[in-house]
């Protein structure tokens, strides 16, 4: 179908809706002329398992069934086998559905489905080059002679891969450059295709800047008509010719930590949430603030506060309810003072404890730890460290109307390992 081959899937459903209409009133049997389309519309979207199960049911693979539907069958068949990389089966299947076309008598290339340029790429990968070659000759001198450059593309296209093959990436590139200017006038999915097959050649020729062009032309191309496959195949590709990041860029992962510590996590709550090790977390850490050069939390939390995006994720306050046996003295590290003990009067059964600082005011039902960064911006800020203060409450003894919390002594910074350790620390005196 002329709306297939240009990429145009949606044009192409509502055509074969139509054509599919008057079989359906009249209950006639599935035609295999328009099965086969909707079996390349289902392997575009994806859906290779859907296409499969069209073509065993209505097109089987049998001596007495029609050579049409056979042709058809295999061809399906073949392209299934193709893009789940199982090349043995696409030989066997275009090899076959090669033999019913010749029985039909079908010698044009398009007519015959472009199945021969998909069996040549085959044989290519398998070492049968001479094959391919004979295959390659073929539809240059075809596409020559009628003045179709789609065919010559997909002759330099097969005259690429071989070289490449054989490790002549030189000649490799200079091919598949052919097939690219030789697709420009074709179906988009053609061009995307051999922009594919020359990304692949340059990222070996160590040409890095010319494959990711390549390759970021044929996504953008296979995006815009959604293939499936042919988008997956590409974006496997493109992660290995990306630019290198500068010293200073955090990787995915590393950002995605870097949010959750800004916006208050500990270390095992980021590792819990991530589904990693406390100790990946930490390696992550120590990376970011190297790259940031920030030394603490808060330096973080600031740092990133101006990014695009962020703001809303790291104003959020993580809550953590904590069981208070009874009131305890607690030891809590301080910077200044490691050996000191820091009293904390918790009366209440849980005690909330807020690494980040909500806007509003602490739960009056609790005796809440309030950690911050400056003591002079407590019940506005979001910077974790271990100073603060705890937050009066109505059942915690000197607390609320009853009398003063008593106060914890601020502190400028904490490492993250001591902040996972005053909090660990505080869990285990806790009775957790």
């Amino acid at each position: 179908m002329t709306e297939e081959l240009a990429g145009d899937y949606g044009a192409a459903a509502a055509a074969l809706q139509a054509a599919e209409a008057p079989a359906a009133f009249h209950n006639w049997p599935p035609n295999p002329w328009v099965l086969e389309p909707r079996c390349e519309l289902l392997i575009a979207a994806g859906d290779l398992d859907g296409a499969l199960g069209i073509a065993d049911e209505s097109l089987p693979d049998r001596e007495d069934a029609p050579v049409p539907a056979r042709y058809m069958g295999a061809c399906v068949r073949g392209k299934v086998s193709a893009w789940r990389g199982d090349l043995p089966a696409v030989v066997w299947h275009f090899e076959l559905a090669g033999r019913c076309a010749d029985l039909e008598g079908w010698a044009d290339p398009g007519v015959r489905d472009r199945l021969d340029a998909a069996l040549a790429e085959a044989y290519v990968a398998l070492g049968r080059t001479g094959d391919a070659m004979r295959i390659s000759s073929w539809l240059r001198e075809t596409g020559g002679r009628l003045g179709r450059p789609g065919l010559t593309g997909n002759a330099d296209r097969i005259d690429a891969l071989a070289p490449a093959q054989a490790g002549d990436l030189d000649a490799a590139a200079e091919s598949a450059r052919a097939a690219v200017a030789g697709h420009g006038s074709s179906p988009l999915r053609e061009l995307a295709r051999s922009l594919l097959a020359l990304g692949r050649i340059e990222r070996r020729r160590k040409a890095r800047r010319q494959s990711r062009d390549a390759l970021s032309q044929a996504r953008k191309l296979a995006a815009a008509i959604g293939h499936k496959p042919l988008l997956a195949e590409i974006e496997q590709e493109l992660p290995r010719v990306a630019a290198a990041r500068s010293g200073t860029e955090l990787t995915a992962t590393e950002q995605r930590v870097a949010d959750l510590i800004a916006g208050g996590a500990t270390n095992r709550e980021a590792a819990a949430a991530l589904f990693v090790s406390v100790r990946t977390v930490e390696t992550h850490v120590a990376s970011i603030y190297r790259k940031l050069g920030v030394r603490t939390r808060a330096e973080l939390a600031r740092k990133l506060s101006g990014a695009p995006g962020n703001n809303e994720l790291r104003a959020q306050s993580f809550l953590i309810a904590t069981p208070q046996a009874t009131p305890a003295q607690q030891r809590l590290p301080h910077p200044d003072r490691a050996s000191q003990p820091v009293m904390i009067a918790a009366a209440a059964r849980y005690a909330v404890i807020r690494p980040a600082c909500a806007t509003t005011a602490p739960p009056r039902t609790t005796a809440a730890v309030v950690e911050h960064g400056n003591p002079t911006e407590c019940g506005g800020c979001w910077q974790p460290c271990m100073s603060g203060h705890v937050t009066e409450g109505t059942d915690a003894p000197g607390g609320g109307e009853s009398g003063a919390a008593t106060e914890v002594p601020p502190a400028a910074a904490f490492s993250d390992r001591a902040v996972s350790g005053g909090l660990r620390t505080q869990q285990a005196r806790a009775g957790r």
